[in-house]
């Protein structure tokens, strides 16, 4: 949650925290946090052609409501990154670090640890999928942050315990299961 008191900018989010926060039916606290959230086109074909996720029709509905907006410029991967981290990832680091060089500013959604590692070495601001839920109960969108951060592994969303208690820590729960 580290992310929170900075200007956001242009908010990307890559394919997992997309696909988590839909899994457990919270895709809207992107839109209410930040209004309107980007992915890549690599990250959309991830999500919706890619086969590996069975339930799109939340994402389309978003794309078509257009707060998950899709950019469509391929931008030439970053070298240092090549063979390191997945296609998505590599697009939303990638476009991410072109905004921070003209000076603009971006927050990368990312969950992936190599990836956020990549984007801290190129300083870029990063929050992931418990540090948006964290951020969602700080603003009051949410009731309790608890019960739905636990409900990310129990739809096979590996988020680390650690994680979770930190992120409940922050927000003032108890890190318990209920």
């Amino acid at each position: 949650m580290t992310a929170s008191n900075i200007d956001p900018g242009v908010v990307i989010a890559d394919a997992g925290p997309v696909i988590a926060l839909s899994r457990i039916a919270q895709l809207t606290l992107l839109r209410d946090l930040f209004g309107r959230v980007w992915i890549t086109e690599t990250v959309r074909q991830e999500i919706v052609d890619g086969g590996l996720f069975v339930d799109t029709a939340l994402v389309q509905q978003a794309i078509m409501e257009g707060w998950l907006a899709v950019e469509s410029s391929a931008q030439e991967p970053l070298a240092l990154m090549t063979g390191e981290l997945d296609a998505g990832e590599l697009s939303s680091i990638t476009w991410a670090f072109a905004r921070q060089e003209m000076s603009k500013p971006s927050l990368l959604i990312l969950d992936d640890a190599k990836a956020r590692g990549v984007a801290a070495q190129l300083k870029l601001p990063v929050v992931g999928t418990a540090g948006v839920i964290g951020q969602a109960k700080l603003a009051g969108l949410i009731p309790q942050a608890a019960p739905i951060l636990w409900r990310l592994p129990e739809v096979g969303y590996f988020v680390a315990p650690a994680i979770i208690e930190a992120v409940l820590r922050q927000v003032g729960e108890s890190s318990e299961r209920q």
